[in-house]
């Protein structure tokens, strides 16, 4: 019976820890992001490309037109493809709050978080490594 239980033991410390080693799904990860962020509001300081788009356009077009624009200290992202999109909201969730839309991409230089939203005549977008 120790034996038994120590097998049990092993196999489940090794089945947590290949869990662990898996990356976060991508709700988990814009959900990092929408708390991280939350606990700071400092992080809609600065630069960020506004982008002469109409209020219709899609996570795709605003995407291309903001990757067409920003740089990284990598380079700029040339490929990337949409894992996911998710309206979020950023505490403090009251009225100076903007509901946002964060896209997750996984990209040529990792995957990426951005934000978004339009703002009456431009689109509104800063980005961030996704972790």
């Amino acid at each position: 019976m120790n034996r038994l239980t120590l097998a049990i033991g092993a196999a489940l410390v090794l089945l947590a820890a290949k869990a662990f080693a898996q990356p976060a799904p991508a709700a988990d990860r814009i959900a990092a992001l929408v708390s991280a962020l939350s606990t700071n509001q400092l992080w809609m300081n600065g630069m960020t490309p506004h982008l002469r788009l109409g209020a219709d356009a899609s996570p795709s077009e605003v995407l291309d037109r903001c990757f067409q624009m920003m740089r990284f200290d990598a380079g700029p992202i040339e490929d990337y493809k949409i894992v996911a999109v998710r309206d979020v909201l950023i505490a403090p969730e009251d009225k100076r709050s903007p509901k946002l839309t964060a896209v997750l991409v996984e990209s040529n230089l990792g995957p990426k978080i951005v934000l978004m939203r339009f703002e009456g005549t431009h689109w509104w977008t800063r980005a961030f490594d996704a972790r």
